[in-house]
């Protein structure tokens, strides 16, 4: 097992096994909302997709990264490429961005980062500035949304801190495990160091529950939801 530490998103020491999580977490938003195919290279050079839907492919990695004991190396579990839609937009010269394929029941993560971004407009300058870092990735961009509100506590924004944390707490309470992923994992790990007790106060109580895991103190006052 492979030992290199590299830096989180709160400046955390980084294993291999929050690695794995973490890139977990990078493919299924890719897979599930269609910007990506998973397959592999051909003899030729050209690339086979796998004849499984987004949800197995996501399914196939997972089992077969699981298995690891290091960190997997270019095309060791599989090779991505843009889907056959994307590829005909990209060589006609479109900029538009593709309309989001939801699978049935599946957290709409960019709908998310649109209402966070209704809910609090000043957050699309936070979002277009730092455009290259999160490379339009909602886990990404929720991550700069909670480091922008924790350094605007100050300014006293209450309503657009209140509006984007209500936000949250919807997700988290309708969408299991797919909410705790996203909220948790992107929202949570965003907050800076030091500035979790500045946005808590503003969270609901399954916000609230992922900050104090976070900080590594137990909160018995409530549950989040179940799968």
């Amino acid at each position: 097992m492979t030992s290199e530490r590299g830096p989180g998103l709160r400046g955390a020491p980084v294993r291999f096994a929050e690695r794995r999580r973490v890139g977990l977490l990078l493919i299924r938003d890719l897979l599930l909302n269609g910007h990506v195919v998973a397959g592999v290279l051909t003899a030729d050079g050209g690339f086979a997709p796998w004849p499984l839907s987004p949800k197995e492919s996501l399914a196939r990695i997972e089992a077969e990264w699981l298995r690891r004991a290091d960190d997997p190396n270019i095309s060791d579990i599989c090779w991505f490429d843009l889907p056959r839609h994307e590829q005909v937009r990209v060589l006609q010269g479109d900029p538009s961005p593709r309309p989001t394929d939801q699978l049935n029941g599946h957290l709409d993560e960019e709908g998310v980062i649109q209402q966070m971004l209704a809910a609090c407009p000043k957050l699309k300058a936070v979002l277009d500035d730092d455009a290259e870092v999160s490379g339009g990735l909602p886990y990404l961009q929720v991550a700069l949304i909670a480091k922008a509100l924790a350094r605007w506590v100050t300014l006293a924004d209450e309503p657009c801190i209140r509006g984007v944390m209500s936000i949250a707490e919807d997700v988290l309470d309708n969408f299991g495990q797919e909410g705790r992923d996203f909220i948790g994992a992107g929202f949570v790990e965003g907050i800076p160091q030091g500035a979790e007790s500045r946005l808590k106060r503003f969270a609901g109580p399954l916000t609230a529950q992922l900050v104090d895991h976070a900080l590594g103190v137990q909160s018995d006052d409530s549950r989040l939801p179940e799968t």
